[in-house]
């Protein structure tokens, strides 16, 4: 099967000095892509990186570590990203477990082993081109893998085989009406592994992308420059834009299509995002192990509360219940979905496997319905749900609530537990800069919207802990609320 690299090899062909790639240095055409590709290819072919079947990439540069990618591809050589941040014993621990038999980096502090190949744009460039367009390949049959961690920590690699991905970028593609004139920024940084399939999407169609460094990168001045209209972003980005929208005093006139997605996208935030930055807000649900699977066009049609879409073409939801029955609509149970692009699996964990792949579908672990147009209504994750008084509660119809309030920036519902009541729901609140002592308000705003639902105790906080992908850090939350909520239990005892 062909890799994700062979969709540019059939841009450089059919249009050789099209855009391809828009930097701060100047830009690059397909074809010039293709031929530092191949040269990037041909360096690591003279470094042995064929005998091994995964690679890891630990590059800054994002236009050097999309060559990099690109060029393991063609040789068919897997990828796993190495982020950076990681400490040695960290980055030692993944390499392991997915058997990286070499290292691409220009990074300091990377462990001693296995094999480091240093790999810059200079290298790169003076490295001659491949004497013959037979390359001698590699064997392996994993295209990329992602580490998807999420919010618990607690890591799940996530393997992709060969052909996959240009299945994924296709369906996305079309379902997205994807144009040979856009031009798309992810603001999310390609170690991440879904940005380089946006990436790649675009390229499929003939479109731009554009490599910025994202260290230090005015966003929303970066969108101006270069007339994007198809960006990528989570929660945690959307509001760093935001913030800058209010500093520069502008919207994103040229943006058709500002996609969001990665975590709970609040009516509130929606809202907000097209007030200052874009109308053309498209909210989207999958997961690293199955996508593409959901689009809401927030631009064309109303959205229901909670919804993150319909599935889209080739793509496929149900809700079942715990003997896999599939449910009506408008009953709440466990979500399963399908589409072109699903893993092959978790890597080193055959039970996690077999637990979320079953008889074709993806089980994602997350609770919702789906109503009689077929808008998926996400309540939650099943591991997150709370059950109090004997009653299923789910944060997500807490936070989408408490997240429409005009003080509220931010929210996160955890579970206090309780010998009588069980999970008692307990709301942390990141306010607008503007607004202070309001916690007498907001639990008053929860009682009279959610009724025996809402959480008794609201906690003012300075931010709510997210990761670079906008998905609450658990663990980060329960420390902070920890002695407050010890001093509530002991003043309602």
């Amino acid at each position: 099967m062909n890799s994700l690299s062979h969709i540019l090899l059939r841009q450089a062909k059919e249009r050789p000095d099209k855009t391809a790639v828009m930097t701060a240095d100047g830009t690059l055409s397909f074809a010039e892509l293709e031929e530092l590709v191949l040269r990037c290819a041909t360096l690591l072919r003279s470094q042995g990186v064929t005998q091994h079947k995964i690679c890891g990439l630990a590059i800054s540069d994002p236009l050097c570590m999309l060559i990099a990618w690109l060029a393991l591809g063609r040789l068919r050589v897997g990828v796993i990203c190495l982020p950076p941040g990681q400490s040695q014993k960290q980055a030692a621990s993944l390499i392991k477990a997915c058997s990286v038999g070499a290292v691409l980096s220009n990074q300091p502090g990377m462990p001693k082993r296995p094999q480091i190949i240093e790999v810059s744009l200079t290298q790169i460039k003076g490295n001659p081109l491949p004497t013959s367009e037979n390359i001698e390949l590699g064997s392996g049959d994993i295209e990329y893998i992602i580490n998807g961690s999420g919010s618990t920590g607690t890591p799940k690699l996530i393997a992709y085989q060969f052909g996959v991905a240009t299945a994924q970028v296709t369906a996305s593609a079309r379902a997205f009406g994807t144009q040979e004139n856009d031009v798309f920024l992810s603001y999310v940084s390609l170690n991440f592994g879904t940005p380089f399939l946006f990436c790649m999407e675009a390229f499929s169609t003939g479109a731009a992308i554009v490599m910025e460094n994202q260290r230090g990168m005015d966003a929303f001045e970066v969108t101006e420059r270069y007339g994007v209209t198809v960006s990528y972003a989570t929660v945690y980005h959307a509001e760093l834009l935001l913030s800058l929208a209010h500093k520069h005093g502008r919207r994103f006139e040229k943006m058709r299509l500002f996609e969001i997605s990665a975590s709970v996208v609040t009516d509130a935030l929606v809202q907000r995002l097209k007030e200052s930055l874009t109308e053309n807000v498209v909210i989207t649900y999958d997961s690293n192990e199955c996508w593409p699977v959901t689009k809401l066009d927030t631009a064309r049609e109303n959205r229901p509360s909670g919804s993150v879409g319909r599935a889209i073409s080739k793509a496929e939801l149900q809700i079942v219940n715990n003997q896999d029955e599939i449910l009506p609509a408008n009953h709440p149970g466990w979500v399963r979905m399908r589409s072109p692009g699903m893993m092959a699996g978790y890597i080193g964990d055959q039970e996690g496997t077999r637990k979320v792949l079953r008889n074709g579908w993806f089980y994602p672990g997350d609770i919702g319905e789906l109503n009689e147009e077929g808008h998926l209504i996400l309540l939650g994750r099943s591991d997150h749900m709370m059950i109090c008084n004997g009653v299923n509660i789910y944060p997500a119809e807490i936070e989408q609530i408490m997240a429409d309030h005009p003080a509220v920036k931010d929210v996160a519902v955890m579970p206090m537990q309780h010998s009588i009541h069980q999970d008692i729901p307990i709301c942390a609140v990141a306010l607008h800069a503007d607004q202070t002592e309001v916690e007498a308000e907001l639990l008053a705003y929860g009682r009279k919207r959610l009724g025996g639902k809402a959480p008794p105790a609201v906690f003012i906080v300075d931010n709510i802990p997210r990761n670079q992908l906008g998905k609450l850090v658990r663990k980060e939350m329960a420390a902070i609320l920890s002695e407050r909520v010890k001093k509530y239990q002991q003043a309602v005892v």
